[in-house]
């Protein structure tokens, strides 16, 4: 994308976990994900663990905005991901751009709907209501910078049976390279 591109792109200020995401799927520790989850790949997680193709998948990769901004976008759009700072890191080629229902991605990730787990906290009260889907490009063409993932991520939930009474691995703490290895 030319730098003009990037210069009127509509532009989305990441806060930290999300720049945290989108670092892991620029190194590439996502893979086999590309970017953040469409709504099919998104349903078929919380459903089954799967990508939508059938991949094992234990967890969305999501990027939640406000409605907002969701309103001037369409799927198709091409758009600046920049840090906190403002400057552009990545742009997301938008696919889907969907309304998640919070409770159910909270009671099949947890398995639970305590309202004191800090992530139920965060994702009901500081997750935005919307999320878009799309493949991320670097534009910084440089490995992002290490940052601790531990607020985007769930924990190990044993109130949940998905794996015969074992309990549920719904995410994995810290997120990394450990990823494509506990996949293969």
């Amino acid at each position: 994308m030319h730098d003009h591109t990037r210069e009127h792109a509509p532009r989305w200020i990441l806060r930290p976990r999300q720049q945290r995401w989108l670092e892991r799927l620029l190194d590439n520790e996502l893979a086999p994900l590309h970017g953040f989850l469409g709504r099919a790949d998104y349903d078929s997680v919380l459903a089954a663990m799967h990508l939508a193709d059938g991949t094992p998948w234990p967890f969305p990769v999501t990027l939640d905005v406000d409605e907002a901004f969701a309103a001037t976008l369409d799927a198709g759009a091409r758009i600046a991901l920049c840090s906190p700072h403002g400057e552009p890191l990545a742009r997301l080629d938008l696919s889907d751009i969907y309304y998640p229902d919070h409770l159910r991605e909270a009671r099949l990730l947890y398995g639970h709907m305590d309202r004191r787990h800090p992530a139920i906290v965060q994702l009901l009260r500081h997750t935005g209501a919307v999320y878009l889907g799309g493949r991320v490009h670097n534009w910084r063409g440089v490995a992002a910078p290490r940052r601790p993932l531990d607020d985007a991520v769930g924990t190990v939930s044993s109130s949940h049976d998905l794996w015969g009474g074992n309990g549920s691995l719904h995410a994995i703490e810290p997120v990394g390279a450990c990823v494509s290895h506990l996949l293969h």
